[in-house]
Protein backbone atom coordinates (compact mmCIF):
# COMPACT_ATOMS: atom_id res chain seq x y z
CA UNK A 1 0.00 0.00 0.00
CA UNK A 2 1.06 3.39 -0.97
CA UNK A 3 2.49 5.65 1.64
CA UNK A 4 -0.11 8.22 2.06
CA UNK A 5 1.39 12.18 2.93
CA UNK A 6 -1.39 15.23 5.01
CA UNK A 7 -1.22 17.71 3.66
CA UNK A 8 -2.33 21.02 4.12
CA UNK A 9 -2.52 24.18 1.57
CA UNK A 10 -2.10 28.19 2.14
CA UNK A 11 -3.37 29.86 -0.86
CA UNK A 12 -6.51 29.47 -2.83
CA UNK A 13 -6.63 31.62 -5.72
CA UNK A 14 -5.74 31.28 -9.50
CA UNK A 15 -2.32 29.11 -9.02
CA UNK A 16 -3.51 27.36 -5.86
CA UNK A 17 -7.14 26.52 -7.29
CA UNK A 18 -5.68 26.14 -10.48
CA UNK A 19 -2.67 24.05 -9.70
CA UNK A 20 -1.41 22.49 -6.33
CA UNK A 21 -4.82 21.97 -5.16
CA UNK A 22 -5.50 19.12 -7.93
CA UNK A 23 -1.95 18.42 -8.24
CA UNK A 24 -1.89 17.00 -4.68
CA UNK A 25 -5.74 16.15 -5.13
CA UNK A 26 -4.05 13.88 -8.49
CA UNK A 27 -1.71 12.25 -5.97
CA UNK A 28 -2.64 8.66 -4.51
CA UNK A 29 0.15 9.07 -2.20
CA UNK A 30 -1.37 12.60 -0.75
CA UNK A 31 -5.00 13.20 1.56
CA UNK A 32 -5.39 16.50 1.46
CA UNK A 33 -7.00 17.58 4.80
CA UNK A 34 -7.14 21.63 5.20
CA UNK A 35 -7.11 24.39 3.43
CA UNK A 36 -7.04 28.14 4.52
CA UNK A 37 -7.35 31.15 2.74
CA UNK A 38 -8.68 34.55 3.21
CA UNK A 39 -12.05 34.74 1.35
CA UNK A 40 -14.28 31.84 3.72
CA UNK A 41 -16.38 31.59 0.79
CA UNK A 42 -14.29 30.97 -2.25
CA UNK A 43 -12.17 28.33 0.37
CA UNK A 44 -14.89 26.81 1.09
CA UNK A 45 -15.89 26.28 -2.44
CA UNK A 46 -12.58 25.12 -3.24
CA UNK A 47 -12.68 22.64 -0.72
CA UNK A 48 -15.93 21.48 -1.40
CA UNK A 49 -14.43 20.79 -5.45
CA UNK A 50 -11.68 18.90 -4.01
CA UNK A 51 -13.62 17.10 -1.17
CA UNK A 52 -10.89 18.83 1.45
CA UNK A 53 -12.45 18.56 5.34
CA UNK A 54 -11.04 21.73 6.80
CA UNK A 55 -11.24 25.27 5.95
CA UNK A 56 -9.31 27.62 8.30
CA UNK A 57 -9.05 31.39 7.67
CA UNK A 58 -5.86 31.69 9.83
CA UNK A 59 -2.85 30.10 8.74
CA UNK A 60 -1.49 29.71 11.95
CA UNK A 61 -4.73 28.40 13.49
CA UNK A 62 -4.39 25.69 10.57
CA UNK A 63 -0.77 24.41 11.40
CA UNK A 64 -1.70 24.43 15.31
CA UNK A 65 -4.52 22.42 15.29
CA UNK A 66 -3.65 19.92 11.78
CA UNK A 67 -1.23 16.94 12.23
CA UNK A 68 0.17 17.64 8.65
CA UNK A 69 3.61 16.32 7.01
CA UNK A 70 3.76 18.76 5.16
CA UNK A 71 2.19 22.24 3.39
CA UNK A 72 2.10 23.78 0.11
CA UNK A 73 2.09 27.59 0.69
CA UNK A 74 0.50 29.53 -2.48
CA UNK A 75 0.24 33.06 -1.02
CA UNK A 76 1.26 36.61 -2.16
CA UNK A 77 4.98 36.83 -2.42
CA UNK A 78 5.19 38.19 1.40
CA UNK A 79 3.74 35.33 3.24
CA UNK A 80 6.40 33.16 2.32
CA UNK A 81 8.84 33.42 4.59
CA UNK A 82 6.36 33.76 7.98
CA UNK A 83 4.36 31.07 6.71
CA UNK A 84 7.55 28.46 6.01
CA UNK A 85 9.57 29.62 8.81
CA UNK A 86 6.62 28.74 10.98
CA UNK A 87 5.70 25.24 9.12
CA UNK A 88 9.39 24.37 9.13
CA UNK A 89 9.26 25.01 13.17
CA UNK A 90 6.58 22.32 13.43
CA UNK A 91 8.53 19.88 11.52
CA UNK A 92 6.62 20.06 8.02
CA UNK A 93 7.88 19.27 4.54
CA UNK A 94 7.21 22.55 2.27
CA UNK A 95 6.11 23.20 -1.39
CA UNK A 96 6.53 26.80 -2.04
CA UNK A 97 5.53 29.12 -5.06
CA UNK A 98 8.08 31.09 -6.41
CA UNK A 99 9.74 33.69 -6.21
CA UNK A 100 10.66 31.85 -3.05
CA UNK A 101 10.81 35.62 -0.62
CA UNK A 102 10.93 39.08 -1.13
CA UNK A 103 14.22 38.98 -1.09
CA UNK A 104 17.46 37.33 -0.61
CA UNK A 105 18.22 37.31 2.94
CA UNK A 106 14.53 35.87 3.78
CA UNK A 107 15.31 33.08 1.36
CA UNK A 108 18.35 32.20 2.90
CA UNK A 109 17.00 32.16 6.66
CA UNK A 110 14.36 29.76 4.95
CA UNK A 111 17.11 27.14 3.20
CA UNK A 112 19.42 27.65 6.22
CA UNK A 113 16.25 26.56 8.90
CA UNK A 114 14.94 23.55 6.27
CA UNK A 115 18.40 22.36 6.68
CA UNK A 116 18.36 22.60 10.47
CA UNK A 117 15.09 21.22 11.03
CA UNK A 118 16.14 17.77 8.44
CA UNK A 119 12.85 19.17 6.42
CA UNK A 120 12.66 18.06 2.22
CA UNK A 121 11.63 21.94 0.55
CA UNK A 122 10.67 22.74 -3.02
CA UNK A 123 10.16 25.64 -5.07
CA UNK A 124 7.79 25.84 -7.69
CA UNK A 125 9.68 27.01 -10.58
CA UNK A 126 7.04 24.48 -12.90
CA UNK A 127 8.38 25.31 -16.26
CA UNK A 128 11.42 22.93 -15.09
CA UNK A 129 8.30 20.28 -15.82
CA UNK A 130 8.12 20.99 -19.66
CA UNK A 131 8.93 18.48 -21.35
CA UNK A 132 10.28 20.71 -24.33
CA UNK A 133 12.76 21.92 -21.28
CA UNK A 134 13.68 18.82 -19.69
CA UNK A 135 14.85 17.81 -23.30
CA UNK A 136 16.78 20.86 -23.64
CA UNK A 137 18.73 19.73 -20.21
CA UNK A 138 19.34 16.63 -21.84
CA UNK A 139 20.81 17.95 -24.94
CA UNK A 140 22.61 20.82 -23.15
CA UNK A 141 24.34 18.60 -20.48
CA UNK A 142 25.40 16.09 -23.44
CA UNK A 143 27.20 18.61 -25.66
CA UNK A 144 24.76 19.53 -27.91
CA UNK A 145 25.47 23.16 -27.64
CA UNK A 146 29.10 23.28 -26.46
CA UNK A 147 30.59 25.76 -25.00
CA UNK A 148 27.48 28.69 -24.65
CA UNK A 149 28.64 31.77 -25.94
CA UNK A 150 24.77 33.77 -25.71
CA UNK A 151 22.04 33.60 -23.71
CA UNK A 152 18.22 35.68 -25.04
CA UNK A 153 15.26 35.12 -23.49
CA UNK A 154 12.12 36.69 -23.06
CA UNK A 155 8.68 36.71 -21.20
CA UNK A 156 6.29 38.25 -22.87
CA UNK A 157 2.58 38.68 -21.35
CA UNK A 158 -0.38 41.24 -21.82
CA UNK A 159 -1.81 41.22 -18.52
CA UNK A 160 -1.58 44.90 -17.49
CA UNK A 161 -1.82 46.67 -20.74
CA UNK A 162 -5.28 48.48 -19.94
CA UNK A 163 -4.86 51.13 -17.44
CA UNK A 164 -8.07 50.44 -15.88
CA UNK A 165 -7.25 46.79 -14.79
CA UNK A 166 -7.33 46.99 -10.81
CA UNK A 167 -4.60 47.17 -8.37
CA UNK A 168 -3.74 43.83 -7.08
CA UNK A 169 -1.13 42.82 -4.30
CA UNK A 170 1.56 42.19 -7.44
CA UNK A 171 1.91 45.69 -8.37
CA UNK A 172 2.68 46.34 -4.53
CA UNK A 173 6.94 45.68 -3.55
CA UNK A 174 5.51 45.14 -0.08
CA UNK A 175 3.61 42.13 -1.17
CA UNK A 176 5.96 41.11 -4.14
CA UNK A 177 9.06 42.39 -3.24
CA UNK A 178 9.59 42.56 -7.24
CA UNK A 179 7.07 42.84 -9.90
CA UNK A 180 7.14 41.12 -13.29
CA UNK A 181 10.96 40.79 -12.27
CA UNK A 182 10.01 38.23 -9.39
CA UNK A 183 6.84 36.93 -10.86
CA UNK A 184 7.90 36.18 -14.76
CA UNK A 185 10.84 37.06 -15.10
CA UNK A 186 12.22 34.35 -12.29
CA UNK A 187 10.98 31.56 -14.42
CA UNK A 188 13.86 32.30 -17.31
CA UNK A 189 15.70 32.84 -14.83
CA UNK A 190 15.64 29.82 -13.41
CA UNK A 191 15.70 27.58 -16.62
CA UNK A 192 19.11 29.74 -17.70
CA UNK A 193 20.51 28.46 -14.35
CA UNK A 194 19.46 24.98 -14.63
CA UNK A 195 20.46 24.70 -18.18
CA UNK A 196 23.70 26.96 -18.27
CA UNK A 197 25.09 27.77 -14.62
CA UNK A 198 24.83 31.04 -12.76
CA UNK A 199 25.15 34.56 -12.71
CA UNK A 200 28.24 36.28 -12.51
CA UNK A 201 26.92 40.24 -12.99
CA UNK A 202 23.56 42.23 -13.95
CA UNK A 203 22.96 45.34 -15.23
CA UNK A 204 19.40 46.19 -15.69
CA UNK A 205 16.01 48.45 -16.23
CA UNK A 206 12.74 48.46 -14.27
CA UNK A 207 9.99 50.31 -15.53
CA UNK A 208 6.31 50.99 -14.29
CA UNK A 209 4.15 52.00 -16.82
CA UNK A 210 0.77 52.40 -15.13
CA UNK A 211 1.48 54.16 -12.08
CA UNK A 212 -2.17 54.43 -10.59
CA UNK A 213 -4.47 51.82 -10.56
CA UNK A 214 -7.96 51.76 -8.21
CA UNK A 215 -8.59 49.38 -5.63
CA UNK A 216 -10.80 47.12 -6.50
CA UNK A 217 -13.07 47.45 -3.50
CA UNK A 218 -12.95 51.47 -2.35
CA UNK A 219 -12.29 52.31 -6.19
CA UNK A 220 -9.62 54.18 -4.65
CA UNK A 221 -6.49 55.37 -6.78
CA UNK A 222 -3.66 53.30 -5.48
CA UNK A 223 -0.31 53.87 -6.51
CA UNK A 224 2.20 51.30 -7.78
CA UNK A 225 5.05 51.26 -7.26
CA UNK A 226 6.25 47.54 -8.63
CA UNK A 227 7.67 47.08 -12.30
CA UNK A 228 5.73 46.16 -15.40
CA UNK A 229 8.55 45.11 -16.96
CA UNK A 230 11.65 44.25 -16.71
CA UNK A 231 14.89 44.46 -18.68
CA UNK A 232 18.93 43.41 -18.14
CA UNK A 233 21.94 41.94 -19.60
CA UNK A 234 24.14 39.21 -17.45
CA UNK A 235 27.63 37.99 -17.53
CA UNK A 236 27.71 34.48 -16.80
CA UNK A 237 30.25 32.97 -14.04
CA UNK A 238 30.05 29.20 -16.02
CA UNK A 239 30.70 29.26 -18.95
CA UNK A 240 32.64 32.21 -18.26
CA UNK A 241 32.28 35.44 -20.10
CA UNK A 242 29.26 34.22 -21.93
CA UNK A 243 26.57 36.93 -22.75
CA UNK A 244 22.82 37.21 -21.85
CA UNK A 245 19.83 38.97 -22.27
CA UNK A 246 16.45 39.17 -20.68
CA UNK A 247 13.27 40.83 -21.13
CA UNK A 248 10.05 40.28 -19.06
CA UNK A 249 6.69 42.40 -19.44
CA UNK A 250 2.86 42.58 -19.12
CA UNK A 251 2.27 45.25 -21.46
CA UNK A 252 2.97 43.34 -24.21
CA UNK A 253 -0.12 43.37 -26.55
CA UNK A 254 -1.32 40.08 -28.31
CA UNK A 255 0.47 37.95 -25.75
CA UNK A 256 -1.01 35.79 -23.47
CA UNK A 257 1.87 33.51 -21.98
CA UNK A 258 5.09 33.63 -23.98
CA UNK A 259 8.10 32.46 -23.27
CA UNK A 260 10.95 31.99 -25.53
CA UNK A 261 14.93 30.93 -24.53
CA UNK A 262 17.62 30.61 -27.04
CA UNK A 263 20.92 29.80 -26.30
CA UNK A 264 23.84 29.59 -29.05
CA UNK A 265 27.40 27.79 -28.24
CA UNK A 266 30.57 26.38 -29.87
CA UNK A 267 28.82 23.39 -30.82
CA UNK A 268 25.21 24.22 -31.50
CA UNK A 269 22.30 26.26 -31.24
CA UNK A 270 18.71 25.52 -28.79
CA UNK A 271 15.48 27.76 -28.78
CA UNK A 272 12.73 26.72 -26.56
CA UNK A 273 9.92 27.60 -26.83
CA UNK A 274 6.87 27.60 -24.39
CA UNK A 275 3.46 29.51 -24.88
CA UNK A 276 1.44 27.98 -21.92
CA UNK A 277 -1.37 30.52 -22.10
CA UNK A 278 -2.35 29.89 -25.55
CA UNK A 279 -1.82 26.40 -25.57
CA UNK A 280 -4.01 23.52 -24.56
CA UNK A 281 -1.16 21.07 -23.10
CA UNK A 282 2.29 21.77 -21.53
CA UNK A 283 4.50 20.22 -23.85
CA UNK A 284 6.34 23.08 -25.22
CA UNK A 285 8.60 23.16 -28.63
CA UNK A 286 12.29 22.62 -28.84
CA UNK A 287 14.48 23.99 -32.38
CA UNK A 288 18.22 23.74 -32.85
CA UNK A 289 20.96 23.04 -34.97
CA UNK A 290 24.72 21.47 -34.47
CA UNK A 291 27.24 23.29 -36.19
CA UNK A 292 27.21 23.45 -40.07
CA UNK A 293 23.77 23.14 -40.12
CA UNK A 294 22.45 26.71 -41.77
CA UNK A 295 18.45 26.58 -40.03
CA UNK A 296 16.79 26.02 -37.17
CA UNK A 297 14.91 23.06 -36.79
CA UNK A 298 12.08 20.86 -34.68
CA UNK A 299 13.67 18.82 -32.63
CA UNK A 300 11.71 15.69 -31.55
CA UNK A 301 10.89 15.44 -28.06
CA UNK A 302 9.55 12.26 -27.57
CA UNK A 303 6.96 9.99 -25.74
CA UNK A 304 9.72 9.44 -22.57
CA UNK A 305 9.27 12.90 -21.30
CA UNK A 306 6.03 13.94 -22.92
CA UNK A 307 4.12 10.88 -22.16
CA UNK A 308 0.58 12.47 -19.86
CA UNK A 309 1.20 15.56 -21.30
CA UNK A 310 -0.39 14.58 -24.76
CA UNK A 311 -3.36 15.89 -24.15
CA UNK A 312 -6.50 18.45 -24.88
CA UNK A 313 -7.43 18.41 -21.54
CA UNK A 314 -5.55 21.87 -20.10
CA UNK A 315 -6.14 20.88 -16.65
CA UNK A 316 -4.83 16.75 -17.25
CA UNK A 317 -1.56 18.71 -18.72
CA UNK A 318 -1.01 20.41 -15.66
CA UNK A 319 -1.47 17.48 -13.20
CA UNK A 320 1.53 16.18 -15.26
CA UNK A 321 3.07 19.03 -14.67
CA UNK A 322 2.52 19.30 -10.75
CA UNK A 323 3.67 15.19 -10.44
CA UNK A 324 6.82 15.79 -12.51
CA UNK A 325 7.61 18.51 -10.07
CA UNK A 326 6.52 16.28 -7.27
CA UNK A 327 7.48 13.02 -7.88
CA UNK A 328 11.24 13.93 -6.60
CA UNK A 329 10.16 15.65 -3.36
CA UNK A 330 7.89 13.12 -2.32
CA UNK A 331 10.47 10.41 -3.15
CA UNK A 332 13.17 11.79 -1.32
CA UNK A 333 10.77 12.46 1.88
CA UNK A 334 9.96 8.59 1.54
CA UNK A 335 13.67 7.54 0.91
CA UNK A 336 14.61 9.87 3.81
CA UNK A 337 17.27 11.15 1.16
CA UNK A 338 19.17 14.54 1.52
CA UNK A 339 16.69 17.70 0.23
CA UNK A 340 19.04 19.55 -2.06
CA UNK A 341 19.22 16.36 -3.97
CA UNK A 342 15.39 17.48 -4.72
CA UNK A 343 15.47 19.46 -8.11
CA UNK A 344 14.14 23.09 -7.76
CA UNK A 345 15.02 23.35 -4.23
CA UNK A 346 15.32 26.00 -1.49
CA UNK A 347 19.00 26.59 -2.75
CA UNK A 348 17.76 26.98 -6.36
CA UNK A 349 14.93 29.90 -4.65
CA UNK A 350 17.92 31.51 -3.40
CA UNK A 351 19.77 31.58 -6.29
CA UNK A 352 17.26 32.85 -8.40
CA UNK A 353 16.65 35.58 -5.73
CA UNK A 354 20.23 36.92 -5.68
CA UNK A 355 20.23 37.58 -9.53
CA UNK A 356 16.44 39.45 -8.77
CA UNK A 357 18.21 41.38 -5.49
CA UNK A 358 20.95 42.42 -7.86
CA UNK A 359 18.81 43.51 -10.86
CA UNK A 360 17.14 45.25 -8.97
CA UNK A 361 20.10 47.17 -7.35
CA UNK A 362 21.70 47.48 -10.90
CA UNK A 363 18.19 49.67 -11.95
CA UNK A 364 18.48 51.63 -8.53
CA UNK A 365 22.58 52.22 -9.13
CA UNK A 366 22.98 52.28 -13.32
CA UNK A 367 25.44 50.84 -12.59
CA UNK A 368 26.69 46.76 -13.00
CA UNK A 369 25.85 44.79 -9.69
CA UNK A 370 27.82 41.15 -8.72
CA UNK A 371 25.34 38.20 -8.01
CA UNK A 372 26.32 36.83 -4.60
CA UNK A 373 27.41 33.64 -4.41
CA UNK A 374 24.58 30.95 -3.63
CA UNK A 375 25.16 29.81 -0.19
Amino acid sequence: MTERFRFGVVGTRFWGEGFHIPGLASREDIELVALCGRDAAHAQSVADKFNIPRVYGDWREMLAREKLDGVSITTPNHLHHPITLAALDAGLHVICEKPLALNAAQAREMLTRATARRRKHLVMFDYRAMPAARRAKELIDTGFVGRVYHVLAIYQHGSYVDPARAFAWRMSKAESGSGTLGDLASHIIDLTRWWVGEFARVSGQLTTFTRERLHPVTQDKVTVDADDAASFVAEMAAPPGAQAVFHATKMAIGRGNLMRVEIYGSEGALVFDADAGQRANWIGSLYGARRGEKEIRALEIGPRLSAGFETPDHARSLASAFRGMTDPFFAAIRAGADALDVPSNFADGLAAQQVIDAVARAAESGKWEQVKSQI
